[in-house]
């Protein structure tokens, strides 16, 4: 299969995503599906359907999830990008869509220097535009919005240091509907269902975003369909990844400004992956 990486590449410069149509063989596709499928049906695993259920780091549970994400077209468009070897952080697993609200990763993959991480996505069966396709806004990634400190500064002033869940919360939320609003302002195209803007992904497709786009899940319509496919999280090998309590503080903290990165890798098809020595997981909530 002849891909040109570098216009791949352009693509994320440009749009802030970029797709590698078929870019995964089907039939390993399959393979992590049967593998989920069984995995889900274990009652000691906890997983309900269509309860917006998804599953952090199945790639630990399943070796053909490790060769679909050690993927070497992923592989080579983040390295390009990068300049060094790319490693993977972590990973959630869907069943069904999230409908999950616009966001941005950069709070959740805090890194230093900052968005040393990208976002990819494999479809792993054809969504149907019903299911709760993903939604983003094309170029957002290069507006140029309030940072973490100056969210923390405007909703509870210069002198509160170390926030709780709830403000770490708030933040989250007004960090977002900032870039959100400012998407609007300046009318930059929404690839979602509610507008009838819908990009066909499908089984086999990867989508590689930038750590600022952005993105979400679109409203899911009918709520019996799946939306099989899988997120990794990707930074460059060696890099410390923080999560929102660090980006949101008056002052860095001194695990950021240390930068010291404490990670132990595996590696699997010559791809270095973190070892966060632990199993797959059912996660209910997020934002």
């Amino acid at each position: 299969m002849n891909i040109n990486y570098e216009e791949h590449k352009q693509n994320i410069d440009t749009l802030g995503y970029t797709i590698i149509r078929n870019g995964i063989d089907i039939d390993l596709v399959d393979r992590v599906v049967d593998d989920f499928n069984y995995w889900q049906s274990l009652p000691e695993n906890n997983f309900k359907k269509h309860n917006f259920n998804r599953v952090t780091n199945f790639h630990c549970y399943s070796k053909n999830t490790l060769d679909l994400v050690t993927n070497i077209h992923t592989n080579n468009i983040l390295e390009l990008i990068f300049g060094t070897k790319q490693s993977i952080y972590s990973s959630l697993f869907f069943r069904e869509g999230t409908g999950q609200s616009y966001h941005r990763d950069t709070p959740h993959f805090y890194t230093n220097p900052i968005d040393q991480y990208y976002g990819i996505w494999y479809s792993l069966e054809d969504i149907d535009i019903n299911a709760g396709p993903l939604k983003y806004y094309i170029g957002s990634h290069k507006l140029d919005v309030p940072d973490g400190y100056e969210t923390v500064n405007k909703l509870f002033g210069p002198d509160n240091i170390i926030l709780d869940n709830q403000q770490n919360l708030k933040c989250l939320l007004e960090y977002n509907n900032v870039i959100e609003q400012l998407c609007k302002k300046q009318k930059l195209l929404c690839v979602d269902t509610d507008n009838y803007q819908h990009n066909k992904v499908n089984k086999g497709d990867i989508i590689i975003w930038h750590p600022k786009l952005l993105h979400g899940g679109s409203n899911i319509i009918n709520n019996t369909l799946t939306r099989y496919s899988m997120v990794t999280h990707n930074t460059p090998i060696n890099t410390m990844t923080l999560n929102a309590s660090h980006f949101f503080t008056n002052v860095p903290t001194k695990q950021y400004l240390e930068n010291k990165c404490t990670f132990q890798y595996i590696k699997h098809n010559d791809i270095n992956i973190v070892d966060h020595n632990t199993n797959p997981k059912v996660q209910t909530s997020y934002t």
